[in-house]
């Protein structure tokens, strides 16, 4: 089975900052996963959003593995059956 890892675990986080709307953060190209952080200045909106990262990824990265590791091992199922079927 491949290592499975959540997709906001791999997501870099990205910081924007300008004097007159300070800084703003976001994951990776801010599509895969839109969603803005607000700071004063960039170590405030990096905080932020690496505290949305911890806190997503403890409440949610142990369902999404287990999903994920269902969803491979279907897929392998329904190979070996139809691998299977073309043997009788």
């Amino acid at each position: 089975m491949t290592n499975i890892v959540h997709p906001l675990r791999k997501l870099e986080v990205r910081v924007f900052f300008n004097e007159a709307w300070g800084a703003k953060a976001f994951f990776g190209n801010g599509i895969e996963f839109p969603i803005v952080f607000s700071g004063a200045n960039i170590d405030e909106a990096t905080e932020k959003a690496e505290m949305f990262r911890k806190e997503s990824l403890d409440k949610h990265e142990t369902a999404y593995r287990n999903r994920r590791k269902a969803i491979l091992e279907a897929s392998a199922k329904k190979k070996r059956k139809k691998v299977n079927a073309g043997r009788t």
